[in-house]
């Protein structure tokens, strides 16, 4: 599916129950991106030109982190995934700025080894 299919998709149905490691650093990205313009408007302002920009940066953010985490053989779990980006999309503007999302995100690998 396209990127601006998939978009589409998330913002009229939500983001799905498992998210696709193909798809993970996009779809983080938008909804991190949604959440930054609306509850710190300031400094998304400040850092971005736009969604856009914002999103292209933070989409290669999170792309890093998967990259890091995969070369530590850690494994990526869809449902957690998914789970981590809705509780993104749904917190509260306190949370957000509390960056309280970060143990969902963190959640996502499994570095256990096994």
């Amino acid at each position: 599916m396209p990127r601006s299919a998939w978009l589409l998709f998330l913002v009229a149905c939500g983001v799905p129950a498992d998210l696709p490691r193909d798809r993970y650093a996009d779809v983080a990205a938008d909804v991190y991106c949604q959440r930054l313009r609306e509850c710190a408007r300031g400094q998304f302002e400040r850092a971005h030109f736009g969604a856009r920009d914002c999103r292209a940066g933070a989409a290669m953010d999170f792309e890093l982190i998967a990259r890091a985490a995969e070369a530590d053989d850690c494994g990526y779990r869809e449902a957690a995934a998914g789970e981590a980006v809705r509780e993104l999309r749904t917190m509260s503007c306190a949370d957000f700025y509390e960056e309280a999302y970060v143990e969902a995100f963190d959640a996502l690998w499994d570095c256990s080894g096994e």
